[in-house]
């Protein structure tokens, strides 16, 4: 059985649920050298007849998980992230199976994953900076508009062939929007011409 992490938050104090394992004096060691952490996950659990249920608890995750070497792996829980449990018949309680999560590359995934959630908040921030630097000069955002509406359809073009990257188009697009170069509308034009958005319903 598994589940989506679909929210994860660090707790604060100590403790957690006992799918983190009987704890023994070389667990204590190494928490205390390489750290852990309690969370708060929410979790979308998927039964193996297929039905869905959400559950939400608190998780003892500790960065001994999966053996020193796995230790020194930057990687936290994020959503997104999917991990094996153990859930009675009843349902009272979901239980990760950390060890199992370890063994079959859940610690690869996570770091892979928080890596992608990284740049992605990189890329928004970077795109707001972007928005509040043409606000500010209304005449660059004139002159970056003409250029826009000149060369973003061939950019666009790009991206469907695998050319530019998708995160870089739009990224390129919404420091246009918010910084007025473009309008919404025409942004969103442009993210469909480039496939990121789907195209608009057809009418009639």
């Amino acid at each position: 059985m598994h589940a989506v992490i679909v929210s994860a938050s660090r707790a604060s104090g100590s403790g957690g649920g006992p799918d983190d394992g009987e704890v023994t004096l070389f667990d204590t060691v190494t928490d205390h050298l390489v750290g852990g952490d309690v969370w708060e996950l929410e979790l979308d659990v998927t039964a193996p007849d297929g039905a869905r249920f959400r559950h939400a608890g608190r998780y003892r995750v500790a960065n001994r998980l999966g053996g020193l070497r796995r230790a020194m792996k930057r990687w936290q829980p994020v959503p997104g992230l999917t991990v094996p449990v153990l859930v009675p018949p009843d349902r009272s309680a979901v239980d990760i199976d950390w060890a199992a999560f370890a063994k079959g590359g859940g610690i690869e995934q996570a770091a892979r994953l928080g890596a992608t959630v990284a740049a992605e908040r990189g890329a928004a921030q970077g795109a707001a900076a972007s928005g509040a630097m043409l606000a500010k000069h209304p005449k660059r955002a004139a002159k970056q508009r003409e250029l826009a509406l000149q060369h973003a359809p061939e950019m666009a073009a790009q991206v469907t062939t695998g050319v530019r990257p998708a995160r870089e188009f739009r990224q390129y697009v919404s420091g246009l929007v918010q910084g007025g170069a473009l309008s919404p509308q025409e942004g969103d034009h442009l993210l469909r011409l480039a496939g990121i958005l789907p195209p608009h319903p057809p009418t009639g």
